[in-house]
């Protein structure tokens, strides 16, 4: 990997801040510091104007470093997980002809490609964000917007798993471990005699890749998640819904929880 110092188009995509991070609401005049010893990432990409692509990268406090991508194509970089020997960063790439997007990660710097041939014919894969768990590396990703991960076994091989094949979901942009499950936000399109209705919920994927569907609200004009995390025990997915008032149909930003929905205030 090389350091790079770049003046132009900036894109961050995640953000870790380890605990101690905060700013209590009696005290939120202040500005909030890292405590001594935490550190800063986000993984991110940038356009570069000379060669017309985008280079995926990352910053480690106040240090960006480059990332290798293919020979004159864009690649970008989203979620990661680290050990205490190996950083690992899921992300995609440009592809050929059909094919929009291919998936990928790289490990301490090193670009590897992840295997796409059980998917069947697609336009866009993408991987998508890293758990390591249980010994073992998960990404996750999605094949045009159904959510699929890729298991790196400890012999070198890589598993291949379909969460959801079912056309009309969708999955969102990270995954979390919880309940001795990997925890999956996502929302599915279903049609009906007068429209297209959406439902929201999560997977829970067990370590050998089994999932199971489970509903939180049905019968949405639209709605669709962004990320899922959890609190007090329960799962809790942010995304957007839209809600009709009176004659126009208006967008809000949502909060959905194992129970329903959340009011925001």
């Amino acid at each position: 990997m090389r350091s790079v110092s770049i003046k132009t188009y900036l894109v961050l995509t995640s953000i870790l801040i380890a605990s101690g991070f905060g700013c209590r609401k009696d005290i939120c005049d202040k500005e909030p510091t890292l405590s001594q010893g935490i550190k800063l990432m986000n993984t991110g990409y940038f356009w570069d104007p000379a060669e017309l692509i985008y280079h995926p990268c990352f910053w480690l406090d106040e240090k960006i470093t480059q990332l290798p991508v293919p020979e004159g194509k864009s690649a970008f970089a989203y979620g990661f997980a680290e050990t205490e020997s190996d950083l690992f960063i899921a992300g995609t790439f440009d592809g050929t002809g059909d094919v929009v997007s291919l998936p990928c990660y790289w490990k301490n710097g090193i670009k590897n490609n992840l295997p796409t041939d059980r998917f069947g014919i697609f336009q866009r894969c993408a991987a998508r964000d890293v758990i390591i768990w249980n010994g073992r590396t998960f990404i996750l990703g999605a094949v045009d917007l159904k959510p699929v991960m890729w298991i790196l076994m400890p012999d070198g091989a890589v598993r291949q798993i379909i969460i959801d094949g079912q056309e009309g979901t969708r999955s969102a942009s990270n995954f979390i471990v919880h309940d001795k499950h990997l925890i999956l936000g996502g929302d599915k399109m279903m049609s009906s005699g007068t429209g297209y209705f959406f439902e929201i919920g999560f997977w829970r994927v067990t370590a050998d890749g089994v999932s199971q569907w489970e509903s939180i609200e049905k019968n949405l004009r639209f709605a669709t998640a962004f990320a899922v995390n959890a609190s007090s025990g329960k799962v809790l997915i942010t995304g957007e819904r839209n809600v009709r008032t009176n004659n126009s149909l208006d967008s809000y930003m949502s909060l959905w929880s194992q129970n329903g929905t959340v009011t925001i205030e």
